[in-house]
């Protein structure tokens, strides 16, 4: 009787061992995920309320998908360059096939910065983005997202995402018709 009563404290504290170490695993992964990303803010130099202003104030609006990204370190601030392919051209025009859009954030000696909760490109992702030329130190050759991050529209499964901070009519952008580009 008393084997029996000394196993079923045994198993009892077994698994309750198991419960924390578990327990454990999963706070310290989250708390080292969340040490791992980092948050930038800002404000926005201009703010794009409706899909027409956004398109006046564009050089390009292109559906592209990106194929590589590199990220660096300039003057502190961490920046990302996705060199991608140009699947549709609706403003514009590009010479080539290809365009390389510059974004603030990105992952950076094992760190991922984020800008106003707006991921930059990841290869392979696509979306129809409204561009700017950029002119500056960090990249030759490169386009802007028009509005920071309010011109970046994610495609997934037929659908459009708007960007987390999108202003009055950009957030309810959900696919191509309600861009109004054809």
């Amino acid at each position: 009787m008393n084997n029996v009563f000394n196993n079923k404290y045994t198993y009892i504290i077994c698994i309750l061992l198991a419960i924390i170490v578990a327990f454990s695993v999963v706070f310290f992964e989250k708390k080292n995920k969340s040490e791992s990303i980092v948050r930038i803010d800002g404000e926005f130099a201009n703010e794009y309320p409706t899909v027409e202003a956004l398109k006046q104030d564009s050089e390009l609006i292109l559906e592209v998908t990106a194929n590589s990204v590199n990220t660096l370190k300039y003057e502190g601030l961490v920046f990302s360059i996705a060199d991608s392919n140009v699947k549709k051209v609706y403003k514009g025009s590009v010479p080539g096939n290809t365009v390389k859009i510059l974004e603030t954030g990105g992952t950076f000696e094992g760190k991922e910065y984020i800008f106003e909760d707006s991921p930059v490109f990841k290869v392979n992702e696509s979306a129809i983005v409204f561009l700017k030329k950029y002119s500056g130190p960090v990249a030759s050759d490169a386009y802007y997202v028009t509005g920071s991050i309010q011109g970046k529209f994610r495609m997934a499964g037929g659908k459009l995402k708007p960007p987390h901070f999108a202003p009055g009519e950009l957030a309810s952008v959900r696919d191509l018709n309600n861009l109004k580009l054809n």
